[in-house]
């Protein structure tokens, strides 16, 4: 018999996540795994909503991701993707992103200028948060998000 379809109690939903991978988190439970080969694996936590140890089976959907110093997952099958180095971000759209499929839509150069970020991240349709250098917190949201169009407006967010 088997527990892996109940809650565990201290919250264990899975092992062997440890460095030198690179997790970031989507909606519905998809959670994307950037390993340091570049290779950017989906999974599905099917047990999200209760905490159960129930997972579908893990993908590879794409390669190449090395390049990038942040990748940063959003809504609806969008990643953001930076290079630091040439102070670019990218916009994935991954099509199969609720099943795993290898499907994606053209990648596309969405700005420029985020090199001066230190660590952002992304929550749902395209918004973000980052830290300066400075130490100021900033808001953006990339109102391309469906389309990957270069579309943003922002707000300066003065914290405590």
């Amino acid at each position: 018999p088997s527990d892996a379809d109940q809650p565990a109690e201290d919250g264990l939903v899975g092992t062997g996540w440890g460095p030198p991978a690179r997790i970031t988190v989507a909606d519905d439970g998809v959670l994307y795994l950037l390993r340091e080969n570049g290779e950017l694996l989906w999974y599905q936590h099917t047990g999200f909503k209760d905490g159960t140890n129930a997972w579908a089976t893990p993908t590879l959907v794409h390669s190449g991701f090395g390049q990038f110093d942040a990748v940063e997952a959003s809504s609806d099958g969008v990643l953001y993707c930076r290079k630091y180095e040439y102070d670019e971000l990218y916009w994935y759209k991954h099509l199969g992103y609720q099943t795993g499929a290898n499907s994606w839509a053209d990648f596309k150069h969405v700005g420029t200028g985020w090199n001066v970020f230190g660590r952002f991240t992304v929550s749902n349709a395209g918004v973000f948060y980052l830290v300066t250098t400075e130490g100021k917190l900033r808001w953006y949201q990339h109102t391309g998000f469906t389309s990957g169009a270069m579309s943003w407006r922002q707000a300066d967010l003065e914290s405590g």
